[in-house]
């Protein structure tokens, strides 16, 4: 009787913890041709630094991670406005741990 219990438990618990991810239908579909385009080489240089201002105030730098850029093509868009419901800052609606702030 004890095992069935905690077998019921066990199985409660883990179907609790299943993130649930809403479904959005995109409007825009991807284009290869634009993207491409936006990411040829050309005369422009990106340079910078960034940081990150932690919890308790403090401001850390990012030095070593990974910064990926995206080129801003209407399919990007409307993927960030669904996670981010802005195209320059916010915090991720589906997964609400990212963020992202320009």
């Amino acid at each position: 009787m004890k095992r069935i219990l905690f077998s019921v438990f066990i199985m409660s618990f883990l179907s609790a913890c299943q993130m649930y991810t809403p479904e959005h239908i995109m409007k825009n579909e991807f284009d290869v041709e634009q993207a491409r385009n936006l990411m040829k080489t050309g005369n422009n240089k990106i340079i910078g630094n960034a940081f990150f201002r932690q919890a308790g105030g403090g401001v850390v730098t990012c030095a070593g991670n990974t910064v990926t850029l995206i080129p801003a093509t209407a399919y990007a868009e409307e993927r960030m406005l669904y996670l981010y419901n802005s195209t320059e800052k916010g915090i991720n609606r589906v997964i609400p741990y990212i963020r992202s702030e320009v």
